[in-house]
């Protein structure tokens, strides 16, 4: 059976100096990519621990979606004013 993984483009959602888009949602345990088009470094970090990422001035990184459907709430934890939800289902 072919994997259900979906490869899925995600910029840093808040910063308004970045381009940046958004899925409405993405596959559980889809592969996620964060390009951080800013010239300071930020973070991807999970409210509830389960996934964080840093990700460098100029710099894109892929991160995994939790495995099971839901709504995670994340913060930049260089910038407490930059928050989202990744949403997979």
């Amino acid at each position: 059976m072919p994997s259900r993984r979906h490869h899925q483009r995600r910029r840093h959602p808040t910063h308004p100096s970045s381009s940046r888009t958004s899925p409405t949602s993405v596959a559980p345990g889809a592969t996620v990519t964060v390009t951080n088009d800013d010239s300071q470094a930020h973070t991807v970090t999970s409210d509830d621990g389960g996934f964080d990422v840093k990700v460098g001035s100029g710099q894109t990184v892929t991160m995994t979606a939790p495995d099971s459907a839901g709504r995670y709430g994340f913060v930049c934890s260089f910038h407490a004013n930059m928050s989202g939800v990744l949403v997979a289902e």
